[in-house]
């Protein structure tokens, strides 16, 4: 059986992604002018202290309001949350375009979504350098 969730009960979630993309995107950028070398995590794909950072600060923003849901991370895996395991879950990429920021190319984003029983229910995409979001209800 589907669950239907009203949009106006999809606004905290969706504020909890703007919030969690946003202040992912800010840490993002205070790392935009420090050297680091970025780690390879396999063929032709890298990671870098800020995927990481900002990885941790959107892990921390959901926990905070929503600890029982699980949570999905490019870079740590599936983070299993005190609920059922596939009914809310949160989908990260905390640094899509990893290689163009590692290069100082200017296009890249932190991107964060949330899934109810495999559905989008909201989302978020922060561009730090265009100082552009965008979010979705759907």
């Amino acid at each position: 059986m589907d669950i239907i969730i009203p949009f106006q009960q999809r606004d905290p979630f969706r504020q909890a992604a703007e919030e969690a993309a946003r202040r992912a995107g800010q840490e993002v950028m205070r790392r935009w002018d420090r050297s680091s070398q970025p780690q390879s995590k396999g063929l032709r794909d890298i990671v870098t202290e800020a995927d990481l950072a900002a990885e941790r600060i959107i892990v921390e923003t959901i926990k905070s309001r929503y600890p029982q849901h699980a949570i999905l991370t490019e870079e740590g895996g599936d983070l299993a949350g005190a609920g059922a395991p596939d009914e809310f879950r949160w989908v990260i990429d905390p640094l899509d375009g990893t290689t163009n920021y590692a290069r100082h190319i200017p296009f890249f984003s932190v991107s964060v979504a949330l899934t109810h029983a495999g559905r989008s229910l909201a989302g978020a995409v922060y561009d730090q350098i265009g100082r552009a979001s965008c979010r979705e209800r759907v």
